[in-house]
């Protein structure tokens, strides 16, 4: 009887505080990220509430008696409608804000299961929009997170912006999701594709990826992107000089001392006499070529008269074109011979390259490496980010066959003396 007499006592201002939720609950599908209307919704829940927790207490004992409407459905409907829009951390604060209501109200046990769903789905998508923030102000400030990674480098000690973006990222590593975490470690490397991208951000990336393989391994990293992460700490340090390139392969030979075009004519000259038997090879070699290192200064009339001793010669025109043929060849073969087919991949990530997109990728790594050691100008400089930007964009990420892999690194060492002879043609192109 006393509860009947309080229930009719409350009906009024229970509509009231029920109606307000729900046209609260109306105004934040429009803003939803609204501090106030949020708090509103908080305090008309605590009123209604309060109001019918004697009735709700009785609905617990006695069965559901009472007959009077709750605006749970309503905040349901707006939360499920949030999460739906992409605002998933409005959902979770309306949730907070609600969770007096929540508890108080009896429901099903397959509405509750509904219910820890969502909220496990809003906050691992909360998660990953916090990492997306703290990434997109890092990128806002690069100067700022470049600064913070070389001072602190990448972990529990970091400080500033670099502190804000580690705690977002761990946070994503601890989502129960297998798919959404990995996504968070995604998002991370992604970053640091870009970073790598900004001027004197070397020693930033360094510090930034090796804080990320050391969380990694003591955290279960996905095997592939950590072992992605690895090659590309490798790259770094031997682009910025942290640490000697590891490579099996032998230091390449110091390019051969360039030959005067006189004495390369001489000698094609003293083939050709003799081919005609005019010298014995034997015993007239060794002293002609003493002879044809000397008289550099001579024009080609006297430089023969000295090989034939003051004999007089009548070369046909036929012979002096055969000899500047033989010069030409033999100037032509000083060049390194042309390496095998490379195709240059399209942009992006995560492509599935063939075997001559994969020798573009190893070999225009192995030009960068040598084209670093002899920058000495800021417009070199400026040439050289240019080219690691695109090398980025189409070399980071991504799949091969062992068997190319294997065939491309055997012709990267065998091809030494080409890719130095390249990478010079660059620079002097500059």
């Amino acid at each position: 009887m006393l509860l009947d007499n309080y229930q009719s006592a409350i009906d009024g201002p229970r509509r009231d505080a029920g109606g307000f939720i729900e046209r609260v609950c109306a105004l934040l599908r429009e803003h939803p990220k609204d501090v106030a209307l949020q708090e509103r919704l908080r305090e008309s829940v605590h009123l209604w509430t309060s109001l019918c927790r004697p009735l709700l207490a009785r609905q617990l004992t006695s069965g559901p008696d009472v007959d009077f409407d709750t605006p749970l459905g309503a905040i349901r409907e707006l939360i499920a409608f949030l999460a739906q829009a992409g605002e998933s951390k409005a959902a979770l604060a309306i949730s907070d804000a609600s969770s007096v209501i929540f508890a108080a109200v009896p429901t099903t046990m397959d509405q509750l299961s509904a219910d820890a769903r969502l909220l496990s789905r809003l906050a691992e998508t909360a998660q990953l929009e916090e990492l997306s923030t703290a990434i997109e102000s890092a990128q806002a400030n690069l100067p700022d997170i470049i600064a913070a990674l070389e001072s602190s480098g990448f972990g529990e000690r970091s400080v500033g912006p670099a502190r804000a973006l580690w705690n977002a990222f761990v946070q994503t590593t601890k989502i129960a999701e297998p798919a959404s975490r990995e996504l968070g470690w995604k998002r991370m490397h992604q970053f640091t594709l870009s970073l790598s991208n900004a001027p004197q951000a070397g020693k930033a990336v360094i510090a930034l990826i090796s804080g990320l393989i050391v969380y990694g391994e003591a955290n279960a990293a996905p095997p592939a992107l950590l072992k992605e992460m690895r090659n590309s700490l490798k790259f770094m340090q031997s682009f910025v000089g942290a640490v000697p390139p590891q490579s099996s392969r032998k230091p390449a030979a110091p390019p051969a001392k360039p030959v005067p075009r006189r004495r390369r004519l001489a000698e094609v000259l003293l083939g050709r006499i003799r081919r005609m038997g005019l010298l014995r090879k034997k015993s007239a070699r060794p002293t002609l070529r003493r002879r044809l290192l000397r008289p550099l200064a001579l024009g080609a009339g006297g430089l023969v008269a000295i090989m034939l001793g003051g004999a007089a010669i009548n070369l046909s025109a036929h012979w002096l074109r055969g000899i500047s043929s033989d010069f030409t060849s033999s100037a032509a073969t000083a060049d390194p011979p042309p390496l095998a087919r490379q195709t240059k991949p399209p942009v992006g990530t995560g492509q599935r390259l063939e075997l001559d997109a994969v020798r573009y990728c190893h070999f225009q790594k192995e030009r960068l490496r040598l084209i670093k050691q002899w920058i000495k100008t800021p417009e070199q400089a400026r040439h050289l980010n240019l080219l690691v930007v695109d090398y980025n964009s189409r070399c980071s990420d991504f799949f091969y066959r062992d068997d190319d892999l294997r065939q491309v690194q055997t012709e990267l060492e065998a091809n030494a003396p080409r890719l130095e002879f390249e990478a010079k043609q660059l620079i002097a192109g500059w």
